[in-house]
């Protein structure tokens, strides 16, 4: 990739809590926002098969994955979230997100508690474009 790959992360540590990590970094292939959220589908359901099947992590028999668009002034996209629980008992979130602001396509995932994955996903309203 030119100049590199962007890639940035967030990460909270809270008393009691486990880390919660938000990262985003451009999408490295060409790809066509139109495919943004199929992409996003097969990324969160493997990724739910994987937790489901390591064992590390106890999924309800009746949790499914949500799906839900972005939709913020400069960047608009999916994002695919389940919960589960740690093997140490915490409540987590695991979303995989993937946005576009007209030129770049960005994606990355969250993984923490419920509370942060709220302010996770108020990050993209900070997002502009990048004038490249």
């Amino acid at each position: 990739m030119e100049n590199g790959v962007h890639s940035y992360s967030i990460k909270w540590k809270r008393k009691n809590e486990m880390t919660s990590v938000f990262m985003v970094s451009k999408w490295p292939n060409e790809m066509s926002t139109s495919e943004m959220h199929s992409t996003v589908k097969e990324i969160i359901e493997n990724t739910f098969a994987a937790t489901k099947a390591n064992g590390k992590s106890k999924i309800e028999d009746d949790a499914k994955i949500q799906y839900s668009e972005i939709s913020e002034k400069f960047v608009s996209g999916n994002v695919g979230y389940f919960e589960h629980t740690s093997k140490r008992g915490n409540q987590r979130i695991q979303s995989v997100h993937m946005v576009s602001d007209g030129d770049v396509i960005w994606n990355g995932q969250f993984s923490g508690s419920e509370e942060l994955f709220e302010e996770a996903m108020n990050i993209f309203k900070t997002m502009e474009p990048q004038n490249e």
